[in-house]
């Protein structure tokens, strides 16, 4: 089984990291533990253009339709993932 990224993974992997690197995940996860509110990544994610991966081509989006729904996370519950309780 091959666990190598293509160029096209690899290429949103580091646009991930570009984008998300601009916000202080680790600070902010520190600040919520005083009851802070955690950064809103969902304007980033859009601005980013990742909600479209689930859309496909015909549909107006990326077309990211290959991969396995389980593969993938949706960005709403990416604060649940950062920060246990804060998800629906």
């Amino acid at each position: 089984m091959n666990f190598a990224l293509s160029d096209e993974q690899q290429f949103l992997q580091d646009a991930a990291r570009g984008a998300l690197g601009r916000v202080n995940t680790v600070e902010a996860a520190r600040e919520a533990l005083d009851g802070a509110e955690l950064p809103d990544l969902w304007p980033l994610s859009v601005e980013a253009g990742w909600p479209g991966l689930l859309v496909s081509e015909e549909r107006g989006g990326a077309g990211d339709t290959e991969r396995p729904r389980h593969e993938t996370v949706s960005v709403p519950t990416m604060p649940a993932c950062l920060w246990p309780g804060t998800g629906q």
